[in-house]
């Protein structure tokens, strides 16, 4: 019985290893806010990786550099094609710093994950878009991160106080914008989507 636990342990790892299985075919994919160009950058496949064998830490851990990364979604279609694509943090706000033109996401975890593009194309029902189509236009500045958050599903604050602070991966300590965090939290996704934005100012004065 042990030496067929053996043989069957043996056989385990040449299939694991076997050729047969070789991830030859190695499709990459981009998500919303990650590009196909951006995965490409940062993940690279071992020679010798097979469709039982590949490493899911080890790329989620290469993706991770990007911090809109969460995750990584890996399938495999036999015999030879691997299918790798990031996983995202999912937006709770969008915050606008008028003083700076600019805005920043944050991550449902209560973080901050990164600065968004304030020049951002819709078509003619104001959905974002790539690049300019018939009937749309260009948004910037605060319209164009009132664009992004209704097309993440996320509230829009503005005037939050020049003391915000924001920076990749670190976690939101500023009392305005927590107290904003916490005040949408009360809200249905569906009320969200008929507020133009969250007006924080201070946290005694929080308006929609």
């Amino acid at each position: 019985q042990r030496h067929d636990a053996l043989v069957l342990g043996v056989g385990g790892v040449v299939l694991v290893n076997s050729p047969v299985f070789a991830a030859t075919d190695v499709v990459i994919e981009g998500s919303e806010h990650v590009s196909t160009e951006a995965v490409q950058r940062l993940v690279t496949i071992p020679s010798g990786t097979t469709l039982f064998n590949v490493n899911a830490d080890a790329i989620t851990e290469a993706l991770s550099e990007n911090p809109w990364v969460t995750g990584v979604s890996i399938e495999r279609e036999f015999p030879h094609t691997l299918r790798i694509k990031p996983e995202e943090r999912t937006v709770a706000a969008i915050v606008y710093i008028p003083a700076d033109d600019i805005a920043w996401a944050i991550g449902s975890d209560g973080n901050w994950i990164a600065p968004v593009s304030l020049s951002v194309s819709t078509d003619a029902e104001g959905n974002v878009v790539e690049g300019a189509v018939e009937g749309g236009q260009t948004l910037t500045g605060a319209d164009a991160a009132h664009a992004l958050a209704r097309k993440d599903g996320a509230i829009l604050f503005t005037d939050v106080p020049t003391d915000v602070e924001p920076s990749t991966g670190r976690e939101v300590s500023s009392e305005v914008v927590l107290a904003g965090l916490a005040y949408a939290n009360g809200f249905s996704p569906e009320f969200i989507a008929q507020i133009q934005s969250l007006s924080l100012p201070s946290v005694d004065a929080i308006t929609a």
